[in-house]
């Protein structure tokens, strides 16, 4: 009796070893390099790769229907750019820059709303934005009435806590701008 019991002590105590190291390499070994949201020469995330600053997790961007919010396609998060204006100086190119410049003045423009963020976002032009498609693109705004635009238009906004986390339906690429009530 004895000597099963220590049987199967020493058995569990080498399953478990085995499970612990499985689990410590599954995080990396599930995504292919391609997918992985880091620069592996230098080993950091680049700003322009991330999403708003609450996803950090996330290794892509999903595009989904706009009719019923199924899946349509996966953007790698190394192929979406989301910068936000202040850094826009460091990490977009000069015409890029200029136009963001002159679309964040007349962001800052509209009345009766308090601009809280804007952001640049862009993704190859072959994953599909329209007004069947939208990227999902979370994001965190403090305030009541929070509204977001795409180039000025108004796109849909959905409370995802009731508080102060949201998606927002992006049918375009470029400016994205984000407002609250002051």
């Amino acid at each position: 009796m004895k000597k099963s019991v220590a049987f199967l002590m020493i058995l569990a105590i080498v399953l478990s070893l085995g499970v612990s190291a499985s689990a410590a390499t599954a995080d990396t070994a599930y995504y292919p390099d391609d997918y992985m949201p880091y620069d592996p020469t230098t080993g950091q995330i680049p700003r322009v790769n991330q999403p708003s600053k609450p996803i950090d997790a996330n290794p892509g961007l999903l595009i989904l229907y706009m009719e019923d919010d199924t899946l349509y396609d996966f953007v790698p998060m190394h192929l979406v750019t989301n910068v936000e204006y202040n850094d826009a100086a460091n990490l977009l190119n000069t015409k890029v820059r200029e136009a963001f410049a002159e679309a964040y003045k007349e962001a800052k423009a509209v009345e009766g709303k308090h601009l809280r963020k804007a952001y640049w976002f862009n993704i190859p032009d072959n994953y599909t934005l329209d007004d069947e498609h939208y990227a999902k693109y979370l994001f965190a705004c403090e305030g009541s009435n929070v509204e977001v635009t795409v180039n000025g238009e108004p796109i849909e906004v959905v409370s995802v806590n009731g508080r102060t986390s949201y998606i927002a339906k992006v049918t375009a690429r470029g400016t994205i701008a984000i407002y609250s009530d002051k």
